[in-house]
């Protein structure tokens, strides 16, 4: 609760904050920080912050993006899609469902001029990361034929989570892309 607090003191640069750390990547000084850490004296130690994985610091600012209120989520979307594109799997998977989350929670966004960036993932090897943006765009009316089958690979996944998302969403992008019952004339 106390960082939640120290977060929203920092005002719109500490969103601009969470989106780098996203991306957060692991250099020589951290690699070498985490692997002498532990063979310090312990009154060092002690003195010193504990070594924290990039993945872990990544991790805890999505879960921060998904509960505080952006007040330019229209400067703050342009690099998560941005982002999107990232050569970290983990990366692409915290910011696929920050982006979702931005769809679900900012319905005014633009997510029509970033329409060629958002179909290039849906061929991602992530199954997550291809959900969140065939939900991304099916929100966003942004669809067509390419997003049924994004999700079709995910059916078959060994992970029964997955393979229920994909087949819920699947339903759900059927039903909407449905054409509308039309009674014969008498």
């Amino acid at each position: 609760m106390a960082a939640l607090a120290a977060f929203r003191e920092m005002g719109t640069n500490g969103i601009a904050f969470l989106v780098e750390a996203l991306d957060r990547r692991d250099n020589t000084i951290d690699r070498f920080y985490r692997r002498i850490y532990p063979k310090l004296p312990a009154a060092i130690g002690r003195r010193l912050a504990e070594p924290v994985e990039p993945d872990v610091v990544a991790h805890a600012a999505s879960l921060v993006l998904l509960n505080v209120r952006d007040d330019t989520p229209e400067r703050t979307l342009p690099r998560l899609i941005q982002l999107l594109a990232a050569e970290n799997p983990r990366t692409r998977l915290h910011v696929a469902s920050t982006v979702q989350h931005y769809s679900l929670n900012y319905p005014n966004l633009d997510f029509a001029r970033f329409r060629l960036d958002l179909a290039r993932i849906l061929d991602d090897s992530n199954d997550w990361v291809r959900l969140n943006a065939v939900l991304v765009m099916e929100r966003a009316k942004l669809g067509g034929p390419e997003l049924a089958a994004a999700l079709r690979p995910a059916l078959t996944n060994s992970d029964g989570t997955i393979r229920r998302a994909a087949q819920s969403t699947l339903d759900r992008i059927e039903i909407t892309n449905a054409e509308p019952y039309r009674r014969n004339a008498p």
